[in-house]
């Protein structure tokens, strides 16, 4: 079964793993174990070498298949949609065209043989003169959806991925796309200040345009001091949710611009800055180490909970995940707040199919560069005893995953299966990659010696 399509986005930087002998990959993958234990020392490598001595006598280790190579910059940015690879290369600050240098270019490319569909520079009346990356890449429909900084704030170009025509733009980043297909943009209100010989965020605009063609539907500001806040179903948007000055609260309909709800939350809730989620259909606020959760029809309270400083807030499956800003993550029952379980050691990431990925923690409280698969109902590692494969795309009821071996350079691709059986290597990569994602048909890295590699997936 091929990886999913629709987290073909997903990138994983590696390279924080132990070393493994030149030409295997980490024997510990295929080795169960319950919980995080570390075996003893003697057992682990004995163990080690009979669990080898079996991988390979069973599976011998795929060839070094040859890549399709493409030549890109280090800053490129990249979009797997479907069988189409999209690659942004912007020049480094200073080598921008007006600053004496090359332009930005977009390419498109077909999976898995790399066969270019088209390429061209971005006009100097589009790119951004400031030297920051795109503000979001994203594809809609038939068209690729780029933003660029300017001094104003962003603004989107639309592409066809036909031809790569320019055919509409439009003020704002990428927020998200309705129900219906259409695009919000956001883009901040800057003001200049002389007093502090800068600029001030005074507030935000909020623009949803048709896909097709631009135009635009509706619009809305909000002021400086305005909170904005977000609900997804399915990755697409649906409501709006602005909090003011005041615990002042308006619902919008993503699609439309009404507004479905509008209230004011009781004194003893007020909203600390950037402490308001829309999760899991509710508006869930955090004042004084108080969780707060509010149904969004009505603004009705469900529930109150004390809880440790919160850094982020997403969905698990039916579950609310929350990360803490001093480390750890939870998962919260929506229903009444109820903790259902928590790791201080994982930093919880996004939703990964049905599952749900997470990132361990190092001792002093930085993340790893790996990111492993959970079960968002318990918490729990899916597959136990695959700790070193890191994973980055979906793969029918498993998933894909690679580890990195940066000593050697090299890095090994396998399908690691839900059900525990032993994970099956599939590509190994010895150029050496630092990042990679994953399509229907093929495996695309950054390559150690520049450019992208392209490696095309066995069935």
């Amino acid at each position: 079964m091929r990886p999913s399509p629709t987290v073909a986005d997903t990138v994983i930087d590696l390279g924080e793993v132990g070393r493994t002998a030149s030409g295997t990959p980490p024997a510990d993958a295929y080795r169960p174990r319950p919980g995080r234990r570390l075996a003893r020392p003697w057992s682990a490598v004995l163990l080690v070498v009979a669990v080898l001595a079996t991988v390979t006598a069973a599976a011998p280790l795929p060839p070094h298949p040859e890549p399709v190579h493409l030549d890109a910059g280090d800053s490129a940015r990249t979009l797997i949609d479907g069988d189409l690879l999209f690659v942004i290369d912007q020049p480094e600050y200073g080598r921008r065209v007006g600053g004496g240098g090359q332009a930005t270019t977009v390419a498109v490319y077909r999976l898995p043989g790399g066969d270019p569909r088209w390429r061209f520079p971005v006009p100097v009346e589009i790119e951004s003169r400031r030297g920051l990356p795109p503000a979001g890449i994203t594809v809609v429909g038939d068209m690729l959806l780029i933003g660029f900084y300017d001094l104003e704030g962003a603004r989107t170009t639309a592409f066809g991925i036909g031809d790569g025509a320019v055919r509409w733009q439009a003020d704002g980043a990428v927020l998200g796309v309705t129900t219906d297909g259409a695009v919000a943009l956001w883009n901040p209100l800057i003001e200049a200040d002389p007093e502090l010989s800068g600029s001030l965020l005074v507030g935000a605009t909020v623009h949803v345009v048709e896909a097709g063609s631009g135009r635009a539907r509706w619009s809305m500001t909000s002021a400086g001091h305005s909170e904005l806040a977000h609900r997804f179903e399915d990755d697409r948007l649906v409501q709006l949710v602005e909090i003011e000055p005041g615990n002042r609260v308006r619902i919008r309909d993503a699609a439309t611009g009404l507004v479905r709800t509008a209230g004011t939350l009781a004194p003893e809730h007020q909203i600390e800055s950037g402490h308001a989620w829309v999760v899991a259909g509710l508006l869930v606020t955090m004042t004084d180490g108080i969780l707060s959760a509010f149904e969004l029809a009505g603004l009705t309270p469900r529930w109150s909970v004390p809880a440790p400083p919160v850094g982020e807030m997403t969905v698990c499956a039916s579950l609310i995940c929350v990360n803490h800003s001093d480390g750890g993550g939870r998962a919260l029952d929506p229903v009444d707040g109820s903790t259902r379980w928590a790791d201080d050691g994982w930093h919880v990431s996004q939703t990964f199919g049905r599952f749900q990925l997470v990132v361990p923690r190092h001792r002093d409280g930085t993340l790893k560069n790996m990111r492993l698969v959970a079960d968002p109902a318990t918490g729990e590692l899916v597959a136990p005893g695959t700790e070193r494969w890191s994973a980055f795309a979906v793969d029918g009821d498993g998933w894909l995953a690679q580890w990195y071996d940066p000593g050697a350079a090299e890095a090994w691709v396998a399908r690691i299966a839900a059900d525990g059986s032993t994970p099956r290597v599939l590509l190994h990569l010895p150029e050496g990659v630092a990042a990679c994602q994953a399509g229907p048909t093929a495996v695309v890295c950054r390559r150690a010696d520049g450019g992208l590699g392209i490696w095309e997936l066995p069935d």
